[in-house]
Protein backbone atom coordinates (compact mmCIF):
# COMPACT_ATOMS: atom_id res chain seq x y z
CA UNK A 1 0.00 0.00 0.00
CA UNK A 2 2.88 2.39 0.80
CA UNK A 3 4.36 1.75 -2.65
CA UNK A 4 1.02 2.43 -4.35
CA UNK A 5 0.51 5.53 -2.23
CA UNK A 6 3.93 6.80 -3.22
CA UNK A 7 2.96 6.41 -6.88
CA UNK A 8 -0.43 8.02 -6.25
CA UNK A 9 -2.26 4.84 -7.29
CA UNK A 10 -4.19 3.93 -4.13
CA UNK A 11 -7.42 5.55 -5.33
CA UNK A 12 -7.11 3.90 -8.75
CA UNK A 13 -6.54 0.48 -7.17
CA UNK A 14 -9.64 0.97 -4.99
CA UNK A 15 -11.71 1.74 -8.10
CA UNK A 16 -10.40 -1.30 -9.97
CA UNK A 17 -10.91 -3.57 -6.95
CA UNK A 18 -14.46 -2.28 -6.50
CA UNK A 19 -15.46 -2.80 -10.12
CA UNK A 20 -13.92 -6.28 -10.17
CA UNK A 21 -16.00 -7.31 -7.15
CA UNK A 22 -19.23 -5.32 -7.47
CA UNK A 23 -19.42 -4.22 -11.10
CA UNK A 24 -21.59 -1.20 -11.81
CA UNK A 25 -24.12 -1.89 -9.06
CA UNK A 26 -25.57 1.10 -7.21
CA UNK A 27 -26.31 -0.90 -4.09
CA UNK A 28 -25.81 -4.29 -2.50
CA UNK A 29 -27.98 -6.47 -0.31
CA UNK A 30 -26.13 -7.96 2.66
CA UNK A 31 -27.31 -11.57 2.56
CA UNK A 32 -25.45 -12.33 5.80
CA UNK A 33 -27.21 -9.48 7.65
CA UNK A 34 -30.93 -9.87 7.00
CA UNK A 35 -30.67 -8.53 3.43
CA UNK A 36 -29.98 -4.99 4.67
CA UNK A 37 -29.34 -2.83 1.62
CA UNK A 38 -26.31 -0.55 1.34
CA UNK A 39 -26.03 2.15 -1.31
CA UNK A 40 -22.86 3.13 -3.15
CA UNK A 41 -24.32 6.53 -4.13
CA UNK A 42 -22.14 8.56 -1.75
CA UNK A 43 -19.09 6.27 -1.86
CA UNK A 44 -17.17 8.67 -4.14
CA UNK A 45 -13.79 7.64 -2.71
CA UNK A 46 -14.60 3.90 -2.92
CA UNK A 47 -13.73 3.72 0.78
CA UNK A 48 -16.81 1.67 1.70
CA UNK A 49 -16.56 -0.76 -1.23
CA UNK A 50 -12.81 -1.29 -0.99
CA UNK A 51 -12.16 -1.19 2.76
CA UNK A 52 -15.35 -2.17 4.59
CA UNK A 53 -17.64 -4.21 2.35
CA UNK A 54 -15.33 -7.21 1.79
CA UNK A 55 -15.05 -7.68 5.57
CA UNK A 56 -18.79 -7.21 6.10
CA UNK A 57 -19.57 -9.85 3.47
CA UNK A 58 -17.16 -12.41 4.91
CA UNK A 59 -18.30 -11.72 8.51
CA UNK A 60 -14.94 -10.35 9.68
CA UNK A 61 -16.08 -6.73 10.15
CA UNK A 62 -16.39 -6.18 13.91
CA UNK A 63 -17.96 -9.61 14.52
CA UNK A 64 -18.12 -9.09 18.30
CA UNK A 65 -20.10 -5.87 17.89
CA UNK A 66 -22.51 -7.46 15.42
CA UNK A 67 -22.99 -10.46 17.72
CA UNK A 68 -23.63 -8.14 20.68
CA UNK A 69 -26.26 -6.20 18.73
CA UNK A 70 -27.99 -9.41 17.64
CA UNK A 71 -28.04 -10.74 21.22
CA UNK A 72 -29.05 -7.54 23.00
CA UNK A 73 -31.47 -5.62 20.77
CA UNK A 74 -35.07 -6.80 20.78
CA UNK A 75 -38.32 -5.53 19.23
CA UNK A 76 -39.35 -2.03 20.36
CA UNK A 77 -35.87 -1.13 21.70
CA UNK A 78 -34.23 2.25 21.22
CA UNK A 79 -30.55 2.59 20.33
CA UNK A 80 -28.23 5.57 20.02
CA UNK A 81 -25.29 5.29 17.61
CA UNK A 82 -22.62 7.92 18.33
CA UNK A 83 -20.19 8.06 15.42
CA UNK A 84 -22.38 6.09 13.03
CA UNK A 85 -20.09 6.39 9.97
CA UNK A 86 -21.83 4.64 7.04
CA UNK A 87 -24.41 3.27 9.47
CA UNK A 88 -24.12 -0.50 9.44
CA UNK A 89 -24.79 -0.75 13.18
CA UNK A 90 -27.66 1.77 13.03
CA UNK A 91 -29.28 -0.14 10.18
CA UNK A 92 -28.84 -3.48 11.91
CA UNK A 93 -30.27 -2.07 15.15
CA UNK A 94 -33.31 -0.67 13.33
CA UNK A 95 -33.91 -4.02 11.66
CA UNK A 96 -33.63 -5.87 14.99
CA UNK A 97 -35.81 -3.40 16.92
CA UNK A 98 -38.56 -3.50 14.29
CA UNK A 99 -40.87 -0.75 13.13
CA UNK A 100 -41.82 0.19 16.70
CA UNK A 101 -38.19 0.49 17.79
CA UNK A 102 -36.17 3.67 17.35
CA UNK A 103 -32.64 4.44 16.25
CA UNK A 104 -30.74 7.72 16.60
CA UNK A 105 -27.51 8.04 14.59
CA UNK A 106 -25.00 10.88 14.97
CA UNK A 107 -22.01 11.67 12.78
CA UNK A 108 -19.89 14.77 12.15
CA UNK A 109 -19.51 14.02 8.41
CA UNK A 110 -22.27 15.42 6.18
CA UNK A 111 -21.33 12.94 3.44
CA UNK A 112 -21.68 10.05 5.87
CA UNK A 113 -25.08 11.30 7.08
CA UNK A 114 -26.23 11.65 3.45
CA UNK A 115 -25.13 8.07 2.83
CA UNK A 116 -26.91 6.80 5.92
CA UNK A 117 -30.09 8.67 4.94
CA UNK A 118 -29.92 6.97 1.53
CA UNK A 119 -29.53 3.57 3.22
CA UNK A 120 -32.43 4.43 5.54
CA UNK A 121 -34.57 5.17 2.47
CA UNK A 122 -33.51 1.96 0.67
CA UNK A 123 -34.42 -0.15 3.71
CA UNK A 124 -37.59 1.80 4.50
CA UNK A 125 -36.41 2.37 8.08
CA UNK A 126 -38.66 5.24 9.10
CA UNK A 127 -37.63 4.48 12.69
CA UNK A 128 -34.07 5.80 12.09
CA UNK A 129 -33.28 9.43 12.94
CA UNK A 130 -29.98 10.56 11.30
CA UNK A 131 -28.30 13.64 12.82
CA UNK A 132 -25.40 15.65 11.41
CA UNK A 133 -23.67 16.80 14.60
CA UNK A 134 -20.34 16.39 16.34
CA UNK A 135 -21.22 15.13 19.81
CA UNK A 136 -19.72 17.12 22.65
CA UNK A 137 -20.35 18.22 26.20
CA UNK A 138 -21.36 21.65 24.83
CA UNK A 139 -24.02 22.34 22.23
CA UNK A 140 -24.15 24.68 19.24
CA UNK A 141 -20.47 25.38 18.92
CA UNK A 142 -19.12 25.34 15.38
CA UNK A 143 -16.06 23.09 14.99
CA UNK A 144 -13.91 22.07 12.04
CA UNK A 145 -14.30 18.50 10.83
CA UNK A 146 -11.36 16.81 9.10
CA UNK A 147 -12.27 13.80 7.03
CA UNK A 148 -14.96 12.40 4.77
CA UNK A 149 -16.97 9.27 4.19
CA UNK A 150 -14.32 6.97 5.65
CA UNK A 151 -14.19 8.63 9.04
CA UNK A 152 -12.67 11.75 10.43
CA UNK A 153 -11.89 13.83 13.47
CA UNK A 154 -12.52 17.24 14.99
CA UNK A 155 -9.14 17.05 16.76
CA UNK A 156 -6.53 19.23 15.05
CA UNK A 157 -3.21 17.41 14.49
CA UNK A 158 -4.77 13.97 15.04
CA UNK A 159 -2.04 11.69 13.61
CA UNK A 160 -4.62 9.33 12.03
CA UNK A 161 -6.01 11.97 9.65
CA UNK A 162 -4.79 14.76 7.42
CA UNK A 163 -5.79 17.80 9.45
CA UNK A 164 -3.91 20.40 7.43
CA UNK A 165 -7.09 21.38 5.59
CA UNK A 166 -10.47 20.96 7.21
CA UNK A 167 -13.23 19.66 4.98
CA UNK A 168 -16.30 21.17 6.64
CA UNK A 169 -17.69 22.95 9.67
CA UNK A 170 -20.19 21.18 11.89
CA UNK A 171 -22.18 22.16 14.96
CA UNK A 172 -21.79 20.31 18.23
CA UNK A 173 -24.57 18.98 20.40
CA UNK A 174 -24.69 17.18 23.72
CA UNK A 175 -26.86 14.10 24.06
CA UNK A 176 -28.53 15.75 27.07
CA UNK A 177 -29.58 18.75 24.97
CA UNK A 178 -30.63 16.65 21.97
CA UNK A 179 -32.86 14.37 24.03
CA UNK A 180 -34.14 17.03 26.48
CA UNK A 181 -37.60 17.26 24.89
CA UNK A 182 -37.83 13.72 23.51
CA UNK A 183 -39.53 10.95 25.38
CA UNK A 184 -37.16 8.01 24.96
CA UNK A 185 -38.58 4.63 25.78
CA UNK A 186 -36.85 1.26 25.99
CA UNK A 187 -33.32 2.66 25.63
CA UNK A 188 -31.28 -0.51 25.27
CA UNK A 189 -27.90 0.53 23.92
CA UNK A 190 -25.64 3.51 23.30
CA UNK A 191 -22.82 2.66 20.87
CA UNK A 192 -19.94 5.13 20.93
CA UNK A 193 -17.27 5.12 18.24
CA UNK A 194 -15.93 8.66 18.12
Amino acid sequence: KKFLKKLGLVHLVKIIFSFMHYGLKNEISLKNLYDIKMSFKYDHTYEFRANYLPNILDNTFEPQTIKLLKNVIKKNDTIIDCGSNFGLFSLLACYLSGSDGKGYAFDASKETCDSLNENKRLNRFSNLNVNHYALSDKSMQEVEFYGGSGGGTIIKDNPLYNTQNFSQKVNTISLDDFFADKKIQNLKLIKIDV
